[in-house]
């Protein structure tokens, strides 16, 4: 597998988003205060795993690993969902994607606002119609837990 070998690039970028761990318990979307309620999925771990390899740099680990344990519990507690195989009632425990807004995105706030006001909804159903808007702003991501690749196997 080939690496880009820009190493000190990636241990910077590693650094930065242990500095975001270490702020917000989880690494956001983006650098600005709005992007709070949004969050990258759970691939720090992945990372760090990709740059030890690459490096044999274990030095990292001791500032590094505490912050992974801190981000999947995050994630475990804040975006963890349960779902069921409807071929094989399996269950899964899996990371989603959700975004925690109940108003008009600060971007297109005028848009969201016109979406929202023009028909007849309940302030119940106006919060979550914000919420869905949020969450179509960024693609659906689901990570298994456990890693695993292949979630639903083929009915046979």
């Amino acid at each position: 597998e080939k690496s880009s070998e820009l190493y000190d690039v990636v241990d910077s970028a590693l650094q930065n988003f242990m500095d975001q761990l270490e702020r917000f318990e989880f690494i956001p979307n983006g650098g600005r205060i709005y992007y709070l309620n949004r969050s990258q999925p759970p691939l720090f771990s992945r990372m760090l795993d990709r740059y030890i390899n690459a490096t044999n740099d274990t030095t990292i680990l001791e500032r590094a690993l505490p912050l992974a344990e801190l981000e999947l519990e995050w994630w475990s507690t804040n975006r963890s969902i349960t779902v069921t195989n409807s071929n094989t009632s399996q269950m899964y425990n899996m990371f989603h994607y959700a975004v925690n807004n109940h108003a008009p995105r600060l971007k297109p706030y005028l848009e969201d606002y016109r979406s929202v006001t023009g028909v007849n909804l309940t302030e119940q159903q106006r919060s979550d119609l914000y919420a869905e808007l949020a969450r179509g702003q960024n693609p659906v991501g689901i990570t298994s837990v456990d890693g695993s690749s292949n979630l639903w196997p083929e009915s046979t």
